[in-house]
């Protein structure tokens, strides 16, 4: 059961309504002068700013004085430079090509801020297959790497948005791949720090180690500028995957009263190691493109290795699900009723297993119904992602809570991330009406209020769930972030708000 919206309203204003910060009389034009002189008249666009405004979450707009545009991580050193020496600017809120779709966009947690988009740096500075890595700029994409890497032993993990969504950008805030979560991907990461000082944290191709390893020697920084705003990210070091010589994709159906029963079996081949790669298990809700039966969730499964070995495996898994009759549609993707179109869509999700987010965006688009370019001013989505224990009375459970605030309105991917951890990403849609929209954060706000008294706690947040990081987090936690920031950042030039206890600069 659902608590009544009412008992949450403080606490649910307290975190989705604050959308600004406080912040010294602003030497506007010192400010502009100098952003132009470092980056180009062309490159900065002074007063109202409504770019950036519109949002697939519709959420409520945050002052944006300035837009700045580097093309290169120098220059976003300069910036830096430029706003410690200045020390009355607004806060510098940084993004990568702005598709954070349903969790902000290019939007910050808090306003007025000066938005440092970094789209424009492109680079893919060095590319390694025979040791597996890349070293790549934050507006580098899927599309870009994966090209770059055709034809090649190595692949990327690609996740299953857009194929023109920032590499970086995810991976910074704990985006999960079809292989893995991509943090496990960082090798290495260049960081310009507030004062505008550039260091390299992990491994770095020139740093005089042959072997790849991240951790190196002493204390390892380098997960302290994940989803952290204690700097802004120029470049990284991704590591690239060896290319599986074979793959297939096993498809079940699940009936919706056989879904604890269903995913306790699938936690027996995810643990024996009979998967490769992330299980996807999706609602009735979020099955529909893949041409799954409306009143049934659907499961992907992926198996590689040599031939024979997929084959056999894949096999197996078919018999067992067979035998244990808690699925239905066993291998969905040899059923002869399949359409040509439900077919070349599952081709199109083995493909993005092999690391081709494929360019067209033909599955993203039939997932969304507009192309990516219309996403954030046509149709209005939020999201939620809380980790879950990879149990089938856990899954049941979210399902049950999910039901509850409205599963019509919900999807939802259980995502098995490891052998005993689902990232559970729940989308509420709505119509990009006042009234609808309202409707849509009601339901999320009971949901994730709900998810977080039964301890099922988000690895993620939205710009617009910014404030919950203050109380999901242990206060002496959140009391070593706000040193570890003020040490690094104590004019708060960086991000407010974004993962720390602290949400007004000094």
């Amino acid at each position: 059961m659902t608590r009544p919206a009412a008992t949450r309203t403080g606490r649910d204003e307290k975190r989705t309504n604050v959308t600004q910060v406080e912040t010294r009389p602003v030497a506007q034009q010192e400010w502009v002068a100098g952003l132009s002189e470092i980056l180009g008249p062309d490159r900065v666009v002074a007063g109202a700013y409504d770019l950036i405004a519109q949002t697939a979450s519709m959420s409520p707009v945050r002052p944006v004085p300035v837009l700045a545009r580097p093309r290169t991580a120098a220059q976003v050193a300069g910036v830096l430079r430029l706003a410690a020496e200045i020390g009355t600017v607004p806060p510098v809120h940084a993004y990568s090509t702005g598709r954070s779709w349903g969790m902000g966009s290019r939007l910050p947690a808090l306003g007025p801020v000066t938005a440092l988009d970094l789209a424009d740096l492109r680079l893919i500075r060095a590319l390694d297959t025979g040791r597996g890595f890349a070293v790549i700029e934050p507006g580098v994409t899927q599309a870009e790497l994966a090209a770059a890497l055709d034809g090649t032993e190595r692949m990327l993990n690609v996740t299953v948005s857009s194929a023109h969504t920032s590499v970086i950008g995810n991976l910074m805030d704990r985006g999960v791949g079809l292989r893995h979560q991509r943090t496990e991907d960082v090798l290495g990461l260049e960081v310009v720090l507030p004062g505008g000082e550039t260091v390299r944290l992990g491994w770095w191709p020139e740093g005089g180690r042959s072997a790849v390893y991240r951790h190196g020697l002493g204390p390892d920084l380098l997960p302290a500028f994940v989803q952290s705003n204690l700097g802004v990210v120029t470049a990284a070091v991704v590591r690239l995957l060896p290319r599986p010589e074979s793959s297939r994709l096993v498809q079940f159906g699940v009936p919706a009263g056989r879904l604890e029963q269903a995913m306790d079996e699938v936690h027996r081949w995810v643990s024996q190691g009979l998967c490769s790669g992330v299980v996807k298990v999706y609602n009735p809700a979020a099955a529909v493109p893949y041409g799954a039966r409306s009143d049934s969730y659907l499961a992907h499964v992926v198996v590689d290795g040599p031939a024979p070995y997929v084959e056999a495996v894949s096999r197996l898994l078919i018999d067992q699900a067979l035998a244990c009759g808690h699925f239905d549609d066993v291998d969905l993707g040899r059923q002869a009723g399949r359409t040509a179109e439900q077919r070349d869509l599952d081709t199109r999700v083995t493909e993005s297993y092999l690391g081709d987010p494929d360019p067209s965006d033909k599955l993203f688009t039939a997932k969304m119904g507009v192309p990516v370019a219309e996403i954030d001013s046509r149709i209005g989505f939020l999201m939620y992602l809380p980790l879950i224990p990879f149990t089938g009375q856990d899954i049941r459970a979210v399902a049950d809570l999910i039901h509850a605030v409205g599963e019509a309105r919900c999807g939802v991917t259980f995502n098995a991330i490891e052998p005993d951890v689902i990232d559970c990403v729940v989308t509420v849609r709505f119509d990009r009406t006042d009234e609808s929209r309202a409707a849509a954060y009601r339901t999320l706000d009971a949901l994730r209020a709900d998810l977080a008294d039964r301890g099922y706690l988000p690895y993620r947040l939205g710009i617009d769930q910014a404030g919950d990081f203050a109380d999901l987090v242990d206060p002496a936690v959140r009391g070593l972030v706000d040193r570890v920031r003020t040490a690094l950042d104590p004019t708060g030039v960086i991000a407010p708000g974004r993962y720390a206890g602290r949400t007004t600069t000094p």
